[in-house]
């Protein structure tokens, strides 16, 4: 699963793409918190404290982006600099940011209803593999 190196175990390079592929789809599940958290102000608050609710919502995703951004330089200096480090952090970040989401969140008094489009979800991958798979192999490939 990892490759033995001297490195710390958290420096060390997937070995794998399945790990890789599971590391990245939980990345991008955390990214679901921010429409939630939106979502959940509207069902909660009353119209009169929405927009300053919304607002401080939005800020705190602006400075977190921000400091991410640039914290995410620290990670690659020093003794092994990698940026593995930081792929590592924030996955576990993300983890932990999902599991306080599962726990803290209430589940809503309201549900909506609505349906998965798996067929318009298989089309956009395919379309996306279609244009993403040849512009990133286009040096390899000629």
């Amino acid at each position: 699963m990892w490759r033995r190196s001297s490195a710390p175990w958290w420096l060390q390079r997937p070995s794998s793409l399945p790990l890789l592929l599971v590391s990245r789809a939980l990345q991008d599940s955390a990214t679901a918190i921010f429409p939630l958290a939106l979502s959940i102000l509207r069902d909660e608050l009353p119209p009169t404290r929405l927009p300053a609710a919304m607002a401080t919502l939005s800020s705190t995703l602006a400075v977190g982006s921000g400091l991410a951004l640039s914290g995410a330089g620290l990670p690659t200096q020093g003794a092994h600099p990698d940026y593995h480090t930081v792929f590592v952090f924030s996955t576990v970040l993300c983890a932990l940011a999902l599991v306080a989401v599962t726990v803290v969140v209430p589940p809503s008094s309201e549900v909506a209803g609505g349906r998965i489009d798996w067929i318009g979800a298989a089309v956009l991958a395919c379309v996306l593999v279609l244009i993403l798979l040849p512009l990133s192999q286009a040096n390899a490939w000629g």
